[in-house]
């Protein structure tokens, strides 16, 4: 009969908890990359919350696309986003799509296109109507730098 030295650990042991912990590893590295990425676009109000929660700066454009100025103010902010996008979380609310009345109603949209610039800090600046380009900038810039 063997005896198994004492203090050794058998090399299956071994490879056996290398293997737990990169599996622990990873799940964990994918918890925290999942709470803090984005949801996805299409769920406007989990993209709300998401920036709220982890206060980051968001723009939240309320549009139609069967409104001609909507059209123009998505245009104009597909235009400077990639400027802004990697210290702003850009939100499109669909206004005809009607899972997302409560968002409407919540945020006190009269008319569209509106556009609401959330700070980090959770306080909000609502613009209704088509804005200039350097209005637009304006407001990004200031989301962008804190304020």
């Amino acid at each position: 009969m063997k005896r198994a030295a004492v203090g050794r650990i058998s090399p299956r042991l071994l490879a056996a908890g290398a293997v737990l912990a990169a599996v622990l590893f990873i799940v964990g590295f994918k918890t925290l990359e999942a709470r803090s990425s984005p949801p996805p676009a299409t769920d406007p109000r989990a993209q709300i919350e998401w920036a709220r929660r982890n206060r980051k700066p968001a723009m939240i454009l309320f549009h139609s696309g069967m409104c001609e100025p909507c059209r123009k103010m998505d245009a104009l902010v597909q235009m400077v986003r990639r400027d802004y996008q990697p210290m702003v979380t850009f939100i499109e609310v669909a206004t005809n799509d009607e899972a997302n009345w409560e968002l409407v109603v919540a945020a006190e949209v009269r008319s569209i296109p509106t556009a609401v610039f959330l700070s980090a800090s959770g306080e909000a600046t609502l613009k209704a109507g088509l804005m200039t380009q350097a209005q637009l900038r304006a407001e990004l810039a200031r989301l962008a730098s804190g304020g």
